[in-house]
């Protein structure tokens, strides 16, 4: 998540005046006793090392040096983004750090997370779906394309990309960007930037808020996906989405003996994780990471 600098000033002391506060969304109770770290980069020392209690927190930072604030993990809660600065002497720097609880979320396109139960009170344009979990947290497009012609890339450099027959491996493949972007740049001559392909639907959409690119998601994401299929479908009925059939996956699994392409699937209604020949047709969910 972000840190926010919600304000400046000065002070009398030629220290820089470090003020923190926590924000949660959820049981505030919760994230009481989250560790904060405070950490001099220059010299790689501790500054403070504390522990979130509900009241403001004021540090005094030394002067002229690239200091870290970090946050631990709270159960339950997505773990706030560090944040680096640069002290300045006789300045008062105001930040804040907010937790939010794991799971899925409708994202307004002025950034703002809503439970599903609370999106229709909101009265706002939905971006996207968000999900949230201790270690990934990414955004996936409200509309589903296609049918689509699964890709047979050209290139055999592009044909062993996210490639393994292993389905515990390509369940935990979180590459979809890196292979969507070689899928791009590397799979055909000249390469067709247009709708005719998955991945090129993938790059090519804009969520509503014109900032966020997607890519063709890697099995991990369709399997985290899946891990929380309830939450989702929730917000994508209350948000105008959909979500349903065979989606089509970045990896591939490339069968040397009979030289054939085999494209990952996911099937979001059953769970099941098959392999297809390309040139079957399946759906294709845009996804970009949440920053």
């Amino acid at each position: 998540m972000l840190v926010s600098v919600l304000g400046g000033g000065s002070t009398s002391r030629g220290v820089e005046t470090l003020v923190i506060n926590v924000i949660t969304q959820g049981d505030s109770s919760e994230t009481l006793g989250a560790t904060i770290t405070v950490t001099n980069n220059d010299t790689s020392s501790v500054i403070s090392a504390t522990t979130w209690q509900g009241i403001q927190i004021t540090i005094e930072v030394p002067q002229y040096c690239n200091y870290t604030i970090t946050l631990g993990n709270v159960a339950g809660y997505s773990t706030p983004q560090a944040q680096t600065y640069h002290s300045s002497p006789n300045f008062v720097r105001n930040t804040a750090f907010t937790y939010i609880g794991t799971g899925a979320y409708i994202e307004s396109t002025d950034g703002i997370l809503y439970t599903a139960s609370n999106w229709s009170s909101a009265g706002k344009t939905a971006n996207s779906v968000v999900l949230l979990t201790s270690n990934k947290q990414f955004r996936i497009a409200l509309p589903q394309f296609g049918p689509f012609t699964s890709y047979d890339p050209e290139n055999q450099s592009v044909r062993q990309i996210g490639s393994n027959k292993s389905e515990s491996s390509v369940k935990a493949d979180f590459n979809g960007e890196q292979y969507t972007t070689k899928m791009r740049t590397q799979g055909y001559a000249p390469i067709p930037d247009n709708d005719s392909y998955a991945f090129s639907k993938a790059w090519r959409y804009t969520f509503p808020n014109g900032r966020n690119t997607g890519f063709l998601p890697s099995m991990g994401y369709l399997w985290l996906m899946y891990q929380n299929k309830t939450a989702i479908a929730n917000c994508m009925s209350a948000a105008g989405g959909s979500i349903s059939g065979v989606l089509m996956s970045a990896n591939f699994a490339h069968a040397e003996v009979e030289n054939w392409e085999f494209q990952w699937l996911f099937n979001w209604d059953s769970g099941a994780s098959t392999m297809s020949i390309q040139g079957t047709s399946h759906y294709c969910k845009p996804i970009s990471n949440y920053k």
